[in-house]
């Protein structure tokens, strides 16, 4: 390499040292302080800790008789992740702050193609805005998925750039096996990258490389196919599941009960867009006329390819974000793979300017009000907190119950990790649902019923009294934490049975 080119390749080091580095400093600090959360960050710790316990890395399972079709990735990761650092609060969170810092890397790498004049403009921009760096804390697939489809469009932009040159080849394969493995982090919504890439092809900007060949579907299929084949052959109804109630129940129905109405885009999304952006968000919001003028500027065909850069970061923006808005199941997290082109956009608007003299010292000032905020999480009083929670039973039962039962409640898993017992959840009878681990009388005819912790609200405390009672027991409480009631039964007397 020619002497002259020694020093900007040094410079480049550096800059991609600097930002992994500040990113896993975000993403790892106060990771194993607070404790597991409410029932989402409980079932995903749960399944893991299944895995760990069944030696079975195959199935999800939530509970040991209860398989969960949903799949595997973000699973195994939180295993691996425990077999690795242990059983601790720490290696839970570990695999979403390395995605972040990962996924921080990559937006500097895509930052070198598309915001060339600064190209650390963007992971800086990505790991300080609110929304990536609060879900880089939560035990959860998304950022997981994030940290694959990141991969697989750096890749679709590699070879965009390389597309006469022999290694095109392995950036178009890298591309199909990333969107495969964020298809085998969480479904159909790992495929809206490929979909913003086909509407970008589509426009015709500029020529563009050859992207749908033999070789890379084949490597999508390796390696997103294999699981759900083998799941669909060992339960044929889940053809239904995978492809009715995931595909088209998601995107045409409210059947998922996840803010189905026609202003619950509005309601989930608003929130995150508005707080998640901050605080680059008010950057937008003050050019928010010039950018309107600029983009009804695209409906020319020589200003698109003229600005094909920005166009490209239009499409994987602005595609996603408009079948997530029309998709009838939402939810807060489904936005954070967006939160890369946002900042690649924002990175690109602001590379001809220079910053003001006071961003120098507000950028530091932000970074330790978001440590402060993720340092405070660690000691807020939360009633869903299930490491205090577990604390709590510990102290009210003399010996450790033989299983904790959720009553017509969400279960709280993440005692299950802190407890080292099962957690199921069940319901009554008339209610049983796909949800629900079984139903009630099922469970309170196990032999070890009186050996069981029973966990519901006040307004059921009542129903479950009865139909305890058909079974000659009689509830007892033992505790209350927030909305929880913590009861024992205790055998009614031979007279006092129904």
């Amino acid at each position: 390499m020619p002497e002259s080119r020694k020093p900007g390749l040094r410079n480049w080091r550096a800059q991609a040292l600097l930002v992994l580095g500040l990113a896993l400093l975000l993403g790892l600090l106060f990771q194993g302080t607070r404790g597991v959360w409410g029932p989402e960050e409980g079932r995903f710790t749960n399944v893991a800790v299944q895995m760990l316990d069944s030696g079975d890395w195959l199935l999800p399972r939530r509970h040991p008789e209860q398989e969960l079709p949903s799949p595997p990735m973000a699973y195994w990761l939180l295993a691996a992740s425990m077999e690795l650092f242990g059983r601790n609060e720490w290696a839970l969170r570990a695999p979403s702050a390395l995605a972040f810092a990962l996924t921080a890397l990559l937006s500097l790498l895509i930052g070198r193609r598309l915001v060339p004049r600064r190209p650390w403009l963007p992971p800086l921009i990505f790991v300080s805005s609110f929304v990536p760096f609060a879900a880089a804390n939560l035990i959860n697939p998304d950022f997981v998925l994030t940290f694959w489809l990141t991969l697989a469009v750096y890749a679709y932009v590699e070879l965009w750039h390389k597309s006469r040159r022999p290694e095109a080849g392995y950036w178009r394969l890298l591309c199909w096996v990333a969107l495969g493995a964020g298809f085998l982090t969480k479904g159909w919504i790992a495929l809206l990258p490929l979909l913003a890439i086909l509407v970008y092809r589509r426009l015709g900007a500029a020529p563009v490389p050859r992207l749908w060949t033999l070789g890379g579907v084949a490597a999508f299929c390796a390696v997103a196919t294999p699981w759900y084949v083998l799941m669909m052959v060992r339960d044929p109804d889940l053809v239904r599941l995978y492809f009715g109630s995931e595909l088209f129940g998601r995107l045409f129905t409210g059947i998922h009960d996840k803010n189905p109405e026609w202003y619950g885009w509005l309601v989930v999304y608003g929130p995150v867009i508005l707080v998640g952006t901050l605080p680059w968000g008010l950057l937008i919001w003050r050019r928010l006329p010039d950018l309107l003028g600029d983009l009804a500027r695209f409906r020319f065909p020589l200003y698109r390819q003229l600005h094909r850069e920005v166009l490209f970061l239009l499409c994987w923006l602005l595609v996603p974000l408009l079948i997530l808005f029309l998709a009838r199941s939402r939810m807060p997290l489904y936005l954070l793979p967006l939160f890369v082109p946002w900042a690649l956009l924002l990175a690109r608007l602001m590379e001809r300017s220079r910053p003001a003299r006071y961003a120098l010292y507000a950028f530091p000032v932000w970074l330790g009000l978001l440590l402060l905020l993720k340092g405070y999480a660690a000691g807020f009083d939360y009633h869903k907190d299930t490491r205090d929670m577990a604390r709590l039973i510990q102290q009210k039962l003399d010996d450790p119950p033989s299983a904790i039962v959720f009553v017509q409640e969400p279960a709280l898993y993440g005692l299950g990790f802190y407890m080292g017992t099962k957690v199921e959840r069940v319901g009554f009878v008339e209610d049983a649902s796909r949800a629900i681990d079984r139903g009630l009388a099922e469970s309170l005819a196990e032999a070890d019923a009186t050996a069981r912790l029973w966990v519901t609200t006040a307004d059921r405390v009542e129903r479950f009294t009865e139909q305890s009672r058909e079974f000659g027991y009689a509830p007892r409480l033992v505790g209350k934490a927030g909305q929880y009631h913590f009861l024992k039964l205790d055998p009614l007397a031979k007279g006092a049975r129904p």
